[in-house]
């Protein structure tokens, strides 16, 4: 009764005739409690009729459906080539989480199966889908853990770099469960938009491989090196879990 009284005194007392607040209760929901006041009580009827009322006016203050839709088309036009890729590829690794068709998500990725398969025996509903950042010396500032958390949201599941500037923002990696890998200097492998398979990965982390066996799918499946610094076991096991707290959830 006390929910249902101040829900009419914020509304007005709209729905049933009266006005919210009494003489000398202005602006004191609680005022007369105690003091031989009746509490009103409803039917489900006038129940019905206030939720009603309320859900009206809420709708009142929205946009149209078509003003929504064409809005969602404004905000889809405004989208590079590359914010669509990326978008795609998010769709297609939820689409196989799912047990949903990989392909129809994102085509794109048919093709890069079809070549990775010339080498190797693949199964795509087996085989992580996501992205890659690299930098040179990634990890400085006072966003570190935003920096690999919003990465991660993102559909990120790997870092490369020729060093990190931080350990902390290494370990924020990790704990996002992501992987901090390290290249050698030089000439990069691979540019901005390629596809990067790195097969058996979590085997390779299970058991201690300190060099991984890379290979860019768009560059002839091209073969190159990649490094993960010493890992601890319980960093190996958080990567592998899929972030910190699903390893604190199996780990409990």
């Amino acid at each position: 009764r006390i929910g249902m009284r101040r829900l009419l005194q914020v509304d007005g007392g709209t729905g049933t005739g009266g006005e919210g607040n009494s003489a000398g209760n202005e602006g004191d929901p609680e005022a007369g409690e105690g003091k031989g006041e009746e509490a009103k009580t409803f039917t489900q009827e006038e129940l019905d009729k206030i939720v009603k009322e309320r859900v009206a006016r809420v709708k009142k203050d929205q946009p149209p459906k078509e003003e929504l839709e064409a809005f969602k088309q404004w905000q889809e036009s405004q989208k590079t080539e590359e914010e669509k890729k990326n978008e795609a590829l998010t769709n297609a690794e939820k689409a196989r989480v799912a047990g949903e068709d990989i392909f129809a998500a994102c085509p794109e990725v048919k093709d890069v199966f079809e070549k990775i398969n010339a080498k190797f025996d693949v199964k795509p509903e087996n085989t992580q889908i996501g992205s890659m950042i690299y930098a040179v010396k990634p990890g400085d500032g006072s966003a570190r853990e935003q920096a690999a958390s919003c990465q991660k949201v993102l559909g990120g599941f790997a870092n490369i770099a020729k060093e990190y500037a931080t350990k902390r923002y290494r370990s924020n990696l990790i704990n996002w469960g992501m992987l901090p890998f390290i290249i050698d200097k030089g000439e990069l492998p691979f540019e901005n938009g390629d596809y990067i398979f790195i097969p058996e990965i979590q085997d390779a982390i299970k058991n201690k491989v300190s060099t991984i066996k890379a290979f860019v799918v768009n560059k002839d499946m091209k073969e190159f090196e990649l490094k993960l610094d010493e890992l601890t076991d319980d960093e190996r096991q958080i990567i592998l879990d899929g972030c910190l707290i699903n390893y604190y959830r199996e780990n409990k």
